[in-house]
């Protein structure tokens, strides 16, 4: 089983990739483009999601993200369009990921709590 830390880790090594991929060019903007700040509340909703699979490691997470979609009434794709082309906009991509972290705290402030801690014991000398 992975430690809360390695899954935080993995998160911003691929939050990282996403960032050096995003400079390769840019998408023109569609149509059906996913407002940002229902990009945040999406990815919100799949984080909570992730969180919850750690609890029950029998779901279906491909099914759960699929339901999180249904809600927010968003196809597969029209996800997929959007975070591409959030991809080649990098500082609009941190903005949404730094409103979704903004909305996880709200929902759980004491998630606050425990990421102020581990940022004291990450940036702590040894």
């Amino acid at each position: 089983m992975e430690s809360i830390d390695g899954k935080i880790m993995k998160k911003l090594q691929i939050l990282a990739l996403s960032v050096l991929l995003s400079c390769s060019g840019t998408i023109p903007k569609r149509e059906n483009l996913i407002p940002e700040g229902e990009m945040s509340s999406i990815i919100a909703d799949f984080a909570i999601n992730d969180q919850m699979g750690l609890l029950n490691q029998q779901g279906d997470m491909q099914q759960q993200g699929l339901f999180i979609l249904q809600q927010h009434r968003i196809s597969q794709e029209q996800f997929l369009e959007s975070h591409r082309y959030y991809l080649t906009k990098p500082w609009k991509l941190e903005k949404i990921y730094s409103d979704a972290q903004d909305i996880i705290l709200s929902k759980d402030p004491e998630a606050k709590a425990y990421i102020e801690k581990k940022t004291k014991e990450e940036t702590a000398p040894n």
